[in-house]
C-alpha cells in the first residue's frame, strides 16, 4: 500500500502543494490525510498518557505546532477564507448551513488546541490527554462531513471561474501566508511523528 501522503497528481505545481494544477476541493482532501496521520498517532500516544505515561518531547509540541501552522493557518484557512466564501457566493446561506457548521467546528478546535497547549505548559498529562482525545474525535468527525458531504457539494456547485480563483487563493495562502516549502516541512514532520508514535507503542 502506497503513501497516504504521495497521492498527488504527478503535473501538479512543483511547490508541493498541488495549488497550481490539482482541483482544489482535491487539495484539501489530501491535506485531510496528512491530517489524519497525525490524529492517528496523537491516538497512539493518548494510549501511554491514559496509562499513567510521562508527556513525551519534543512529540507533543510538534503536534501543537502542526496543529496550528498545518491544519489551522494552512488547510482551515483556505476552506474559512476561500472555499466557504466561493460556497456562498454560489448559493449556500452563510449564517447558517453547512459553511456556517464547519467554522463553528474550527473555532471548537482552536479552543481544545488551547486547552492541550495549557495543559502542555503545566506537564498535565491527564489534561493533555482530555483535551488531545476531544480534539482527535471532532476534527475525525469534522474531516468525514467536509469529505463525504460539503467537498462533493462543492464540486458540484463550482464553476470554472470559482475553481480558478480558488487556485489563486490557495497559492497565496501557501506562499504568502505560510510561506515557500513550509507545506512540505509540515507534510514531512507529519510522517515524522507517525513513525515515532509507531515505535514507542511497540516499546
Amino acid at each position: 500500500m502506497g503513501d497516504p501522503m504521495n497521492t498527488r497528481h504527478p503535473d501538479e505545481h512543483r511547490c508541493g502543494c498541488g495549488c497550481g494544477s490539482t482541483h482544489p476541493v482535491e487539495v484539501l482532501s489530501q491535506e485531510h490525510q496528512t491530517i489524519v496521520a497525525v490524529l492517528d498517532a496523537m491516538a497512539r500516544e493518548l494510549g501511554s498518557l491514559r496509562q499513567g505515561g510521562a508527556v513525551r518531547r519534543p512529540f507533543w509540541p510538534s503536534v501543537l505546532e502542526f496543529l496550528e501552522h498545518y491544519a489551522d493557518r494552512c488547510h482551515h484557512a483556505k476552506e474559512e477564507h476561500q472555499l466557504f466564501v466561493e460556497l456562498e457566493r454560489a448559493g449556500l446561506p452563510a449564517a447558517h448551513g453547512p459553511t456556517a457548521c464547519m467554522r463553528s467546528e474550527h473555532e471548537m478546535g482552536r479552543q481544545l488546541r488551547r486547552q492541550m497547549a495549557d495543559a502542555l505548559r503545566a506537564a498535565d498529562a491527564r489534561a493533555l490527554a482530555d483535551a488531545a482525545s476531544s480534539f482527535e474525535t471532532l476534527l475525525r468527525e469534522h474531516i468525514e462531513k467536509e469529505d463525504q458531504v460539503l467537498f462533493p457539494l462543492a464540486k458540484s456547485m463550482l464553476d470554472e471561474a470559482a475553481v480558478q480563483r480558488l487556485r489563486a487563493g490557495f497559492a497565496r495562502v501557501e506562499h504568502e501566508d505560510i510561506g515557500d516549502g513550509a507545506h512540505g516541512r509540515f507534510e514531512q514532520l507529519a510522517r515524522q511523528l507517525a513513525r515515532e508514535a509507531t515505535a514507542a507503542a511497540g516499546r
